[in-house]
């Protein structure tokens, strides 16, 4: 369940982007090393997809406690 405390900032994330200034700072950076958006982007999605296959069998493993 979304906290409610993020929902809004949640909602703008696809407009406004991170709320966190270092996350963009990141990425220009390694965009200033010659690496595509593009690329930049894939590898953001493929860290988050990982992450949410990691919180899945956790949710799974304690599921199967109760």
């Amino acid at each position: 369940m979304i906290h409610p405390d993020d929902k809004h900032a949640l909602d703008d994330w696809p407009i406004y982007g991170p709320r966190d200034v270092d996350i963009s700072l990141l990425v220009e950076m390694i965009a200033a090393k010659g690496v595509r958006l593009s690329v930049i982007e894939d590898r953001i999605k493929s860290m988050l997809a990982d992450w949410l296959k990691e919180i899945a069998k956790k949710d799974l493993k304690d599921a199967s406690h109760d």
